[in-house]
């Protein structure tokens, strides 16, 4: 079959009209990568580790990768700081400073751009 979809194929010229008048399927286009939504669900917690925040969050279908930002307490507007990028929907924040609130956020991003960032989870850091 693969061999006369590929010679149907090479007389029409991929000519979508003379591709159905030999009883071929068209295939779908390709669909434009999709903008990040919202990312939800940000939990964080702690171990026994001193320093150690962990977090995880619903993953983004569309994500190439998240990043995450951290605020001291109180937050503020400009109290947000880069942390870091992962690929994944998790991560294990290591070297933060013992008996002090801190306040992480993380948004989803791909070739479209950022979303828009988590709504802020905070947890006072072993």
């Amino acid at each position: 079959m693969a061999n006369y979809i590929r010679a149907v194929e090479a007389i029409c010229a991929s000519d979508p009209v003379k591709l159905q008048s030999f009883g071929l399927a068209l295939r779908s286009p390709a669909s434009l990568p999709q903008p990040c939504g919202t990312v939800t669900g940000l939990m964080t917690s702690t171990g026994d580790d001193e320093g150690a925040m962990g977090m995880k969050w619903t993953r983004d279908p569309f994500a190439d990768a998240y990043e995450i930002q951290i605020s001291p307490d109180p937050i503020t507007a400009t109290s947000w700081t880069f942390l870091m990028n992962v690929s994944r929907a998790k991560a294990q924040l290591t070297g933060l400073p013992s008996a002090q609130k801190r306040w992480v956020r993380v948004r989803a991003f791909n070739a479209q751009g950022p979303g828009s960032w988590s709504d802020p989870s905070c947890r006072m850091v072993p």
